[in-house]
């Protein structure tokens, strides 16, 4: 990876920082810059010298703020830890007392907050269910705090990539059970616009949205051609929307108002589909 001396400039990064990058599919990364302390920067409003306008401000529902967390093997499967204080300065008066962990593939269990003693807990559950049982089965956790009553935790092993645990197995057929096989989405006004501002995903198929996370993708396949489709997760966890990669797959079909794009998934796979486009009372496979 070349590119990364200016970014550190512009930044103006010390040294003992955290550069978490996220895959957004073809050329394209998020990535998140982790002080010393923790706690996720307060980016500095730099104008990049290859960037076309100014940098937006990073809010906190705007996909939220990460701390991290690095785990020994002295520590154990811990229940409980403490978030960088300078994350509970920002962010501390807010969280509720009770909350959901939310886990890569989207499934959700309760935790607590207790401002007494200024620590997150119920992470034992999350350990169970991912299926992790010693602590050499990672290394970091990776904390995105939304604003409301969801707290993200992802897993990263000893080798700083992202772990989905033994018993998450993304696109295994055992994992999805048949009625989250497909969802349907008919093409709206508001979806022609030339710029996308989301398609939702209807609360209709909302067992096949847990399986996906909070910044997520699918690949959906017509013969040799694909298209990549970024799934997003907003407010509440809720709700959920097509956002990158809509208008180009969209143009490529020719699709209109009112047709229907039924999406069913590939051997059980809830990240890669086919799709076929009813138009009115006909259906044809595109």
């Amino acid at each position: 990876m070349k590119g990364t001396r200016l970014l550190l400039r512009d930044l103006n990064l010390e040294g003992g920082e955290l550069l978490l990058l996220e895959y957004c599919g073809d050329f394209d990364f998020v990535v998140y810059v982790i002080g010393v302390d923790g706690c996720e920067l307060y980016y500095p409003r730099v104008l990049h010298e290859f960037q076309g306008g100014r940098p937006r401000n990073v809010l906190i529902r705007g996909g939220g703020v990460k701390f991290v967390k690095r785990l020994h093997t002295s520590d154990g499967l811990v229940d409980s830890i403490d978030p960088p204080v300078s994350f509970l300065k920002k962010f501390g008066s807010i969280i509720p007392s009770e909350f959901e962990y939310v886990v890569s593939d989207g499934r959700k269990l309760l935790g607590s907050y207790y401002m007494a003693t200024r620590e997150f807990s119920g992470l034992q559950s999350v350990w169970e269910m991912l299926g992790f049982e010693l602590l050499n089965s990672f290394h970091i956790l990776v904390f995105t705090y939304d604003g409301g009553h969801c707290i993200h935790v992802d897993v990263f092993d000893n080798e700083l990539v992202e772990k989905f645990g033994d018993k998450v197995c993304r696109g295994a057929s055992s994992s999805v059970p048949p009625e989250v096989d497909r969802f349907e989405i008919c093409v709206q006004p508001f979806h022609m616009l030339r710029y996308n501002y989301g398609v939702d995903v209807t609360s209709t198929f909302k067992n096949l949205r847990s399986f996906w996370g909070r910044r997520d993708h699918i690949t959906v396949f017509d013969g040799s051609r694909s298209w990549k489709l970024q799934i997003r997760k907003r407010g509440n966890c809720i709700q959920t929307t097509i956002n990158d990669g809509w208008v180009n797959f969209r143009d490529d079909l020719g699709l209109k108002v009112g047709d229907i794009v039924k999406f069913e998934t590939i051997d059980d796979d809830v990240y890669k589909f086919v799709f076929q486009v009813e138009d009115g009372s006909s259906s044809s496979t595109t």
